[in-house]
């Protein structure tokens, strides 16, 4: 399959003489990070010592004391935050010269998508009707790559995304990997959404909350009815998605992206496919220490997004009956 997302040898070419330009910008920018790390958090620790030396004179005998505590906590955090913003200072040549051969690199290996648009960062304007049954309860969203595009008949949108939910201390993770969203040349009249089966128990808290609990049809299959549960308010747009091959398109998933079980939802005119991944960010290019090889590095980043698009391509096929 490689072969078919591969660049044409002209753009290998172009790609290849770009890796050996970035090697020397790369070398540069990792013998500035070499002196700036230990220059930059010497001098912070330094300051960082003062401070709190400083404010033991002035506050001496009085750590106890509640008219001070707020002024050692105000420290410790200025701190923490300090720290983490001293070492992105010192990273900094790093990250420029990543950013700037990957804003470079990717539009050119992903030359087999048409209109490409590639981003960071951003929030897909799709993403705003995706059903909150897909990805969980969230009310925090974070955005990696965003790609853009069509391939072969496919329009897409592409994002890496990590989805959070926060209440009070307490932080728990709805989804994170990668979402695709597409349109259906048939539109499903109605919604289906297809996740992970989860304990009698845990559906029934869920759908005590629900405002209609919906139909849970069976697909057939027992892997797959052991894998996934499918819920619905069509109950025939669905078993006619059963019939024509949305079982197999979803066994052929698990055995493509063995990661965990994909999510799926179909509204209307559009479909969602939730690819969750590991904490690992596809299309990332070695650490700046490191020299960077273009089959070891460039390739599989090809690999990765025409892995997706195709998964994506058999799912929205099976979700669409003629």
């Amino acid at each position: 399959m490689i072969g078919e997302f591969s660049p044409p040898p002209e753009a290998v070419q172009r790609i290849v003489a770009d890796v050996a330009a970035y090697e020397a910008d790369r070398k540069i920018a990792h013998q500035a990070v070499r002196w700036r790390v230990p220059v930059v958090m010497g001098s912070f620790v330094a300051l960082a010592a003062a401070a709190v030396a400083i404010d033991i004179w002035f506050t001496r005998g009085a750590f106890l004391d509640n008219r001070y505590q707020w002024i050692q906590i105000a420290l410790g955090l200025g701190i923490f935050l300090g720290g983490i913003e001293a070492y992105k200072f010192a990273r900094k040549p790093a990250v420029i010269a990543q950013e700037k051969f990957r804003s470079r690199l990717l539009p050119m290996v992903f030359g087999f998508v048409e209109n490409l648009r590639h981003g960071r960062g951003m929030r897909p304007d799709s993403f705003a009707g995706i059903p909150q049954e897909v990805t969980g309860h969230f009310n925090r969203e974070e955005f990696d790559d965003y790609i853009a595009g069509r391939w072969r008949d496919l329009d897409f949108e592409l994002c890496e995304a990590r989805l959070r939910y926060k209440a009070g201390k307490s932080t728990s993770e709805a989804f994170r990997g990668v979402i695709v969203s597409f349109p259906l040349a048939r539109p499903f009249a109605g919604k289906l959404i297809v996740t992970r089966q989860i304990g009698s128990v845990s559906r029934f808290f869920r759908d005590a909350w629900a405002k209609q609990v919906p139909i849970r049809p069976q697909s057939g299959d027992a892997e797959i009815d052991k894998t996934f549960e499918f819920r619905t308010d069509n109950e025939a747009a669905t078993r006619e998605l059963f019939g024509h091959g949305l079982p197999k398109a979803l066994k052929w998933l698990l055995e493509t992206w063995p990661q965990a079980p994909a999510r799926l939802a179909l509204t209307g005119a559009r479909g969602y496919l939730l690819l969750p991944g590991s904490d690992a960010a596809l299309f990332e290019l070695p650490d700046i220490s490191a020299p960077l090889d273009y089959n070891r590095h460039v390739t599989p980043i090809v690999a990765d997004l025409g892995r997706i698009l195709a998964i994506a391509r058999l799912v929205r096929d099976a979700s669409q009956p003629g």
